[in-house]
């Protein structure tokens, strides 16, 4: 039975090979995964990993798609122009619809008391409990389990940031995101936004304007007003 172990599959854009053996054992216990014998080396583990995360995707996706067929048409005939639609409607689409598998998303993270957000991979979703697992983009053996509201997906256009806009966008050469006003209206099909960071002067004070992928930005009041309606447990 070793033979399917032999071959990372190819189009699983997740390295599991970079992760050590606890966390990879880590992962199988999730998936309630017994490894086949107790001294598999790491190579061998990130590939059993990779096998389980690859079955347990397209199961996944199989099931969204069904689910997608009987949804999409219902509204389709309202007289919104479209447009208009999809400026507003897009981060509450992709709210609304889990991150699958593989899907590169921010991920809300508590090392310290306000929590901040970083990028991370989903590993897995369970619709069940409404949790997933996400492995840290940056220190790829810290893998969390976080709620549906602790993950924001990602959304490649900028058509709803306007100059002036709280965000919270990636800082440049980092996995975090950072607090920043978007500076320019982005123009239509750009996939980049001009912002400033807050608390980013140079030695003469002077605050640079940086480009930031669309991807990386999220306006703050998508993120934040969740915070907020917390308060009053």
């Amino acid at each position: 039975g070793m033979e399917g172990l032999i071959r990372y599959p190819r189009h699983i854009n997740i390295n599991f090979r970079k992760l050590d053996k606890a966390t990879l054992a880590k992962i199988l216990r999730h998936y309630r995964v017994d490894p086949p014998r107790p001294d598999l080396t790491q190579a061998e583990l990130a590939i059993m990993v990779a096998k389980v995360f690859e079955a347990t995707t397209v199961l996944e996706n199989e099931v969204v798609n069904s689910v997608a067929d009987k949804r999409c048409y219902a509204g389709a005939d309202s007289n919104v122009s479209k447009k208009k639609l999809s400026q507003s409607s897009n981060r509450e689409a992709l709210d609304r619809e889990p991150a699958s598998a593989g899907e590169q998303v921010a991920a809300r993270v508590k090392f310290n008391e306000d929590g901040s957000w970083i990028l991370g991979n989903v590993l897995e979703y369970n619709p069940g409990t409404q949790r997933y697992l996400v492995q840290d983009e940056d220190e790829v053996n810290r893998v969390m389990q976080l709620a549906y509201d602790e993950v924001r997906r990602l959304d490649d256009s900028c058509a709803n940031l306007r100059r002036g806009d709280g965000v919270l966008a990636v800082f440049p050469e980092t996995t975090s995101f950072y607090r920043a006003v978007v500076v320019k209206t982005p123009k239509s099909p750009a996939n980049e936004v001009v912002v400033k960071f807050e608390d980013d002067e140079d030695e003469a004070g002077r605050n640079p304007a940086r480009r930031v992928p669309a991807r990386f930005v999220l306006r703050r009041s998508d993120v934040e007003d969740s915070d907020d309606s917390d308060d009053e447990d």
